[in-house]
């Protein structure tokens, strides 16, 4: 008795390649996760079990009974004595969201990817406000590119990718700060002319694409002789082609008050964080 054809008897499930459109010529069982919290706060998962010489999609991302999982790259073996059958599979449902880089979110350019949010805390800062904000894990699969201080955009919100870690299944899982549902805008950046001649500054205004972030976002460590937070600070991000405008800054216009930069900070892939402060 061949127990590899006899397994693949039961293997009645069609799958397709998500990103092509593609119907695999290889079938599979699912089944429930194995778990009292199979189905969590927020996501749900299931088992797939297939043959073992069945080679997945590179971004191994399927789509199984009208939706659409992401694949851990980790397979377990189901083993006959000495001889390997079978193999099984971690599975998270998934929907279509957005990958970009500080440029390409202003631009409303990026990536369409296939993730999966989980719901990690609520935090909130009340030197500051009594609002909460969210943090999230994104999952996502080893065929995609995402990098910390990117963002994503899942659930109709963009959020920040403060780290990345790699779990035990083969999933990569982004740290993510939530965003505001509003957290694009321009700021009115006056960056002066000055006259020599005679010794007046008039007026440049420059309009720049920012994104409103939470101090937690984008903060980092100084040394204690830097000037520190203050409360009512407010930090976004930018593209680097900003940075002079921003750095000789005389007043900075935003929602109808006056503020000045105290801090840039250079960032990863032409990016800057920026600091005002309300004068």
């Amino acid at each position: 008795m061949d127990l590899v054809a006899v397994s693949r008897r039961f293997d009645l499930t069609p799958i397709w390649d998500a990103y092509t459109g593609e119907k695999l010529k290889a079938t599979c069982q699912v089944t429930v996760w194995d778990n009292p919290r199979r189905d969590g706060l927020t996501t749900l998962r299931r088992t797939l079990s297939m043959a073992y010489s069945v080679k997945l999609p590179v971004r191994h991302t399927l789509i199984i009974g009208g939706q659409v999982w992401i694949v851990s790259a980790y397979s377990n073996p189901d083993t006959w004595e000495k001889d390997v059958s079978r193999k099984g599979y971690v599975a998270q449902l998934a929907e279509l969201g957005k990958v970009a880089r500080t440029s390409q979110l202003l631009d409303g350019s990026g990536e369409h990817v296939y993730m999966s949010r989980v719901w990690v805390k609520d935090v909130k800062d009340i030197t500051t406000s009594s609002e909460f904000q969210s943090q999230y894990y994104i999952y996502f699969t080893k065929g995609e590119h995402f990098e910390e201080g990117e963002f994503a955009f899942i659930k109709d919100r963009w959020h920040i990718i403060r780290n990345i870690y790699t779990s035990t299944a083969g999933f990569y899982i982004a740290e993510c700060n939530e965003l505001e549902p509003e957290c694009l805008f321009s700021l009115s950046v006056d960056i002066g002319d000055y006259d020599p001649v005679s010794e007046t500054t008039t007026k440049n205004i420059r309009q720049i694409p920012v994104i409103k972030l939470d101090w937690r976002d984008d903060y980092t460590n100084s040394l204690p002789s830097a000037e520190p937070q203050q409360v009512g600070d407010i930090r976004f991000r930018t593209s680097q082609e900003y940075a002079e405008y921003l750095e000789k800054a005389v007043e900075v216009d935003f929602e109808g008050a006056k503020w000045k930069p105290v801090r840039v900070e250079h960032k990863n892939h032409g990016a800057i964080s920026v600091v005002i402060r309300k004068v």
